[in-house]
């Protein structure tokens, strides 16, 4: 019961603080961080455009200014705000993207004393209501203790039919694609049956090309010997009118006594 009680006391404690930390800002440094989310805003519509038309102008010009340019532009609203160039590009970067969908914007809430300020682990964080045509949205604005701007996002305040939407286009678009993959990855298991009678159909075209190749070898062979013993037969009536023509010319009654080696064609000069 002991331990219970001291787990209570301490986790009462623990809130106790965290209320404290919640309450440590005082009005005039909460002021102060409303009134530079005021000028963020202010610079958001000036650079960003207050509507789509002047969105679509701006960005047009601005798309391409180099990151210095942005720091010197910034370095030219310390009077104002301190912020970076890069913070400053990526916030008018996040404007057009919500300026695409609200259309127009306006302060929902010009009180800035109504707007929501909250500290976490030393970085503070203002929102800025904004009213569109179509959507709310809020102009989120991070600073540190030193009133330095390290971030500005527009955030567009959707509906929650527009969010189960939203999430029930991911779901399919996730879906589908997983159902895509899967029947590309069956298509491919099927295929490897193919592979054997893709191979069978290469080996039977080899054998074929293989058997075709033997058969015109053996012609080829047959045409030779024929060839061959046509010309040993023209060699053996020729050796005989030689050997008959040397027996005349030696007085022989006969060419029984000559043998004839060889044959060969005397050559024209």
């Amino acid at each position: 019961m002991k331990k219970l009680l001291a787990t209570i006391a301490l986790l009462t404690c623990l809130l106790s603080l965290t209320a404290c930390s919640n309450d440590s800002m005082d009005d005039t440094q909460k002021a102060t961080y409303q009134g530079i989310a005021n000028n963020c805003y202010s610079l958001m519509y000036s650079y960003g455009g207050g509507d789509a038309s002047t969105a679509t102008l701006s960005k047009t010009f601005l798309s391409n200014v180099s990151l210095r340019d942005w720091n010197t532009e910034a370095e030219s609203l310390s009077e104002y705000v301190y912020i970076e160039g890069s913070v400053l590009k990526s916030g008018v970067e996040s404007w057009w993207t919500a300026m695409d969908i609200l259309e127009t914007v306006s302060l929902k809430e010009a009180d800035t004393t109504q707007w929501k300020v909250e500290e976490t682990n030393g970085t503070i964080t203002v929102n800025v209501p904004l009213q569109g045509d179509k959507y709310t949205a809020t102009l989120e604005v991070t600073l540190d203790e030193e009133y330095n701007v390290n971030g500005i996002v527009t955030n567009i305040n959707y509906s929650f039919g527009d969010k189960m939407i939203k999430a029930a286009l991911n779901t399919l678009l996730g879906m589908g694609t997983v159902f895509i993959v899967l029947i590309f990855i069956s298509f491919i298991i099927s295929a490897f049956g193919l592979i054997p009678k893709m191979q069978k159909a290469l080996t039977k075209k080899k054998s074929d090309k293989a058997e075709a190749a033997k058969d015109a070898v053996d012609n080829t062979i047959a045409q030779i010997a024929e060839r061959e013993e046509d010309e040993l037969s023209d060699d053996l009536e020729l050796v005989a009118v030689i050997s008959a023509a040397i027996a005349a010319s030696e007085g022989a009654a006969s060419a029984d006594g000559f043998v004839v080696r060889s044959i060969k064609r005397a050559s024209r000069r």
